[in-house]
């Protein structure tokens, strides 16, 4: 998930709790004033539980889904290598007779050489020593 899609998440979470809020404050005041005040605390808990626990959640995916920046390429947690620029997925190029080997992405078009000119198997064998 990108950074744009979190934030809408959160915005409509954040929009759903204040009119909820708002909801229950001004039309069901009526009703609020006659519940016990220990059910009333009750719903308020749930609530502020249940919105904490979205806001954990996004955070979490949020974690588990962010680009770690590698010898100027980016990377996920599963070691994919994603474009800088657009943040969309990158694919190898071996060497040719015409080009050296580099990553490409697709939707920018642009090559994309890793510092000191590293191949995928140099980049993913630090995986290995960081393990």
């Amino acid at each position: 998930m990108t950074e744009k899609k979190f934030q809408t998440i959160l915005l409509t979470i954040e929009a759903i709790a204040i009119l909820f809020l708002s909801w229950l404050g001004f039309p069901a005041q009526e009703y609020l004033e006659k519940l016990p005040p220990q059910i009333s605390v009750r719903l308020l808990a749930v609530l502020l539980l249940t919105v904490l626990l979205l806001y954990a959640y996004i955070l979490f995916l949020r974690w588990k889904h962010r680009l770690i920046p590698i010898h100027g390429l980016l990377r996920d947690n599963h070691w994919e290598f994603f474009c800088p620029a657009c943040d969309k997925p990158l694919a190898y190029r071996d060497d040719t007779p015409k080009e050296q080997h580099h990553f490409h992405c697709h939707k920018c078009n642009r090559s994309r050489y890793p510092d000191n000119n590293m191949t995928k198997e140099q980049l993913l064998n630090e995986r290995k020593n960081k393990v």
